[in-house]
């Protein structure tokens, strides 16, 4: 799926999660999911930056070479 797919279905996955937070009242709701789909969405994209020789140096993320 392309990045910009994935992003998108993630996007409406945390706003899903934030609604059920504010129809609860309970801020806690999903919040490993939460977790979850945000670190996956970082890792995927800070591979991807990593693959791609033309990004820019970021501190933090290394380059595969």
């Amino acid at each position: 799926m392309p990045i910009k797919d994935r992003l998108e279905l993630s996007a409406r996955v945390l706003a899903s999660i934030d609604a059920r937070r504010n129809q609860s009242c309970d801020h806690s709701v999903f919040s490993s999911v939460e977790r979850q789909v945000v670190d996956r969405e970082l890792k995927e994209l800070a591979d991807e930056w990593a693959l791609n020789p033309d990004s820019p140096a970021v501190p933090g993320i290394w380059r595969l070479r």
